[in-house]
Parts: C-alpha cells; structure tokens; sequence
C-alpha cells in the first residue's frame, strides 16, 4: 500500500510538507482502498504528522529513528499503538 515514486519524482519529497504528502497519499489511497480505509489513514497520520510537527521534524527527513520514537511516544500515551506501526510503515515508505 505504499507510493511507488520514479527517480523523478523522489527527490522532491525533500521539499514536501507533512500535509502535501498526506494529500497526496491520502489521492492514492481515494483510487485504491476503501472508504473506511481512506479515514482510518487519515486519522491516524494527521496524529503522527502533529506528533512531527511538534518535534520539528520534516517530511523529508523522517527515518526509522523516527518512527521508533513516534511509536514510543504512542505507546507510551494510549493503548493503539499497533494500529501505529500499519499507517507509519505505510505511508514513510511511500
């Protein structure tokens, strides 16, 4: 469930916002997936991009060291922090 982006097209993820990119993954997920799928996503990336922005961390700069971090955080704050790992793997391997 992930972007397939052509050498063209990624290095211009260096210059995307957090809320560009969930657009455009949010158009892929519109084509391909159910509507519940569609805001499930939704939902639970507007959270980790809040969690991104409030770290000061850019889109283009997201990496494991991140995720881990993001899924530590949730963990530590709620009980779904499963449901975490599913939209973060998803979309930063886009």
């Amino acid at each position: 469930m992930s972007i397939a982006l052509t050498e063209n097209e990624r290095p211009m993820a260096g210059y995307l916002t957090w809320e560009e990119a969930l657009q455009e993954f949010l158009y892929h997920l519109k084509a391909n997936r159910a509507p519940q799928t569609l805001r499930f996503y939704r939902v639970q990336l507007s959270q980790a991009i809040r969690w991104c922005n409030a770290n000061q961390i850019p889109f283009g700069t997201f990496g494991k060291r991140h995720l881990d971090r993001y899924l530590s955080f949730r963990k530590e704050s709620c009980v779904c922090a499963p449901h975490s790992t599913i939209h973060c793997r998803a979309f930063s391997s886009a």
